[in-house]
């Protein structure tokens, strides 16, 4: 009997039902409970038994209320499996160095091709690099991971390995489009300054504190955004772009680019 653990993203404090579906089919494989861990909080467990191999569509519900979709490809075995937004899996080159071919050959794993050994460290910093130089530097940490938020709910989202924030100031956005101007922003939050947009328009006096950063390591860049329920409950449904930049003068650099924020209705969500 294979246990096959699947791992996805959903919004926090939730009682949520994944839902497995074959891929452009309407007709349900199998269903399992999922458990939220501990710290990586909006991170749900779901244990399925003995699903065929192959890649599925995992819709995750709240009651009947769809809250998060992903894709995931299950082999026949007892394991733990990542989803992602994307699907199917990587098995393409992506850049060689040092004369080697590096490949990803679906197991999550970066090798080469001609060893087959893991690449190192050196190999692994040199393709960030490159990667960055021809997008004009615009890669960044946490690319497309998706936030998400239930209206009506306190919110808290930790954000990891954006790189050292010594001497920088953090800001948080969540736009409609990312072409928007930062004064249309339908979220900003500031590390000193706390919330300082929200639906386009400044806060009134005390609800900067409806917002906040919280640096939880500064040397690796790990921190943690929160939005009280005063705030979000003020949010419409959909999916939005958000992005964290570091102010720092004359060196202000954008970390997470183009991520995507979930805003999803809440079961109450009347502002009193």
């Amino acid at each position: 009997m294979a246990t096959q653990t699947i791992e996805f993203r959903a919004p926090t404090a939730q009682a949520v039902t994944a839902k497995l579906f074959a891929i452009g089919s309407d007709t349900q494989v199998a269903s399992a409970s999922a458990t939220e861990a501990t710290n990586r909080k909006g991170t749900y467990a779901a244990a399925f038994t003995d699903v065929a191999a192959g890649t599925y569509e995992l819709i995750a519900l709240v009651g009947s209320i769809p809250v998060a979709r992903w894709f995931v490809t299950l082999t026949l075995t007892t394991a733990t499996f990542q989803s992602s937004d994307i699907n199917g899996t990587i098995n393409a080159n992506i850049v060689q160095v040092g004369g080697e071919t590096i490949t990803d050959d679906g197991d999550g794993r970066m090798e080469t091709l001609s060893t087959g050994s893991a690449v190192s460290d050196a190999d692994i910093n040199e393709i960030v690099s490159r990667v960055q130089a021809v997008s004009g530097g615009i890669i960044a940490a946490q690319y497309s991971s998706a936030l998400y938020i239930v209206e009506g709910d306190t919110w808290t989202q930790d954000i990891e390995s954006l790189g050292n924030l010594s001497g920088k100031t953090i800001v948080f956005m969540i736009k409609k489009d990312i072409r928007d101007t930062d004064a249309n922003a339908v979220v900003t939050i500031h590390e000193t300054d706390g919330l300082t947009r929200l639906n386009a328009a400044i806060p009134s006096d005390g609800q900067d504190e409806w917002g906040s950063i919280e640096i939880l390591d500064s040397n690796a860049g790990d921190i943690r955004l929160r939005l009280e329920s005063d705030a979000t409950v003020r949010l419409k449904s959909g999916t939005y772009v958000d992005g964290v930049k570091l102010l720092a003068d004359g060196a202000d650099a954008t970390v997470r680019q183009r991520g995507k924020t979930i805003v999803s209705a809440g079961p109450i969500n009347a502002i009193s």
